[in-house]
């Protein structure tokens, strides 16, 4: 049951690889329809547009690696490896393992706190969420106290707080809010559906929750711990961004008629742009560029119309991946239990 369990998650948490594997998150108080909703045509990648192959390093990583997250603190990479119950601490100086690190559980999500210096895994078996010191690459502290398994995690760097989704069923759901000074639950938002998709907006202290198993969106005020409105786009949402350059937040949705949505966070109008699915996330604060990987092995520049220039070509699938600001480099959870690094093109 343990094994059946988990590789239920990875799959869930996997959304994008599969397209109908998608994320759901809940509901609450609702604004309805959006004031404005627009439809455009997105850009298409032509064979003459995608560079050659860009990779330049794997490094192995633990089997089933399924998360990824950039510790810009320490100029290191940590991937969540879901099969065997380890965190794999990659430098991006060297390219080398430098750690290996025991949870004694399985974990299928990160983030890191800049603030504390801290990485957070979380494991959907035993319902915990295991704090990292970056300084010693140990386990310092497992919060528990979830209302339910969770399965998604985003840091609040302007509160100081981890927001975590968790579900039982598509059914219901919350958001439990952690304390980063305490290591504690302080809160926990109730929804009514499961959510597994989460980003964060730095300059509205909001949390954004895609709720893959209907059309909405959800958003989470950060100084009530509630539910302030819900958006409704195109049906089954899955991967969710930030763009912090333009405000805006970046939803992919499998909708026949439309591949992405575009948020504005100032009046929570809804763009819908006619594309295909975009994959992962990943922000380069460098160019302040948003990039999305692509069903052909590319990850590209994502804009309001679309994918764009493409910046980088893989031999395969573009899993959950990160940029590296300290060294301008992607690195790309890839098929074969490596991580690939990745200069994106200029």
């Amino acid at each position: 049951m343990k094994h059946e369990k988990i590789y239920s998650t990875i799959a869930v948490i996997l959304l994008i690889s599969t397209v109908l594997a998608l994320t759901g998150c809940g509901s609450g108080k609702s604004t309805g329809q959006p004031v404005n909703s627009t439809t455009t045509t997105g850009s298409n990648i032509t064979a003459s547009s995608i560079p050659a192959a860009s990779v330049a390093t794997t490094v192995p990583v633990g089997n089933g690696a399924a998360a990824i997250a950039y510790d810009s603190g320490k100029s290191e990479i940590f991937v969540a490896n879901s099969g065997e119950e380890t965190v794999t601490v990659i430098s991006d100086s060297t390219n080398n393992v430098v750690a290996t690190i025991q949870l004694g559980t399985y974990p299928v999500s990160l983030a890191y706190d800049s603030g504390q210096g801290e990485v957070y895994a979380v494991s959907n078996v035993g319902g915990s969420v295991l704090v990292i010191s970056d300084a010693t690459n140990t386990v310092v502290a497992t919060v528990t106290g979830l209302a339910a398994p969770p399965n998604n995690i985003v840091y609040d760097s302007g509160k100081g707080e981890l927001f975590v989704s968790e579900s039982s069923s598509p059914g219901s759901g919350a958001v439990d809010v952690i304390s980063d000074s305490s290591n504690k639950v302080v809160a926990s938002v109730p929804l009514n559906t499961g959510c597994t998709s989460l980003c964060y907006d730095a300059a509205k202290g909001e949390v954004f929750a895609a709720d893959g198993y209907s059309n909405n969106v959800q958003v989470i005020s950060d100084s009530t711990n509630s539910i302030s409105a819900t958006l409704t786009i195109s049906l089954y949402p899955g991967t969710i961004a930030y763009n912090p350059a333009k405000n805006e937040i970046f939803v992919s949705v499998s909708n026949a008629a439309a591949g992405l949505n575009v948020i504005s966070d100032s009046n929570n109008n809804v763009k819908t742009v006619s594309m295909g699915i975009p994959g992962y996330y990943a922000y380069n604060s460098t160019k302040n560029e948003l990039y999305t990987g692509t069903a052909n092995n590319t990850i590209s520049i994502i804009t309001d119309s679309g994918a764009g220039k493409v910046v980088a070509t893989l031999s395969g699938k573009v899993g959950p991946f990160v940029y590296d600001s300290g060294i301008g480099k992607i690195y790309v959870i890839s098929p074969g239990n490596v991580v690939s690094v990745v200069t994106p093109a200029s």
